[in-house]
């Protein structure tokens, strides 16, 4: 199961944040305004950076960027970017005002993981280590 259906499912969300740790290498989607100017290929970099502006949605539990789960979900609308779910968590943990993150399946299921589930991630890159001769 991918991260749109686990979205799409909602039930396996009992671990919280946790379950989003097999999927923080899978790539994620989101809207970006004031970006007209750059190149397609240059978005993800600037809204990493902070350069530009992603959507967000208003929320009880705050503020929340939208993330898609699914590139083939029409609300995406151009410009929109791209990254692995764990640099976009990372992205949205320097982001000042936000409180979390509203992830969006491809359908009308959507759920919210609070910026405390994120930080508490391990958000490491996994590598293997260097070989020894």
């Amino acid at each position: 199961m991918g991260l749109d259906e686990i979205v799409a499912d909602g039930t396996a969300w009992a671990d919280g944040a946790l379950v989003l740790m097999a999927f923080l290498d899978d790539e994620i989607y989101f809207n970006v305004t004031g970006a007209s100017d750059l190149p397609p290929a240059e978005l993800a970099r600037a809204a990493y950076a902070g350069k530009v502006a992603i959507q967000t949605a208003k929320l009880p539990a705050g503020v929340m960027p939208v993330l898609h789960t699914s590139r083939r979900d029409a609300r995406l609308k151009a410009p929109y970017a791209g990254l692995p779910l764990r640099e976009a968590l990372i992205m949205v943990l320097r982001m000042s005002g936000t409180d979390g993150i509203l992830l969006q399946s491809s359908g009308s299921s959507w759920t919210i993981v609070l910026r405390d589930g994120i930080a508490a991630l391990d958000l490491a890159p996994r590598h293997l280590p260097p070989a020894h001769a």
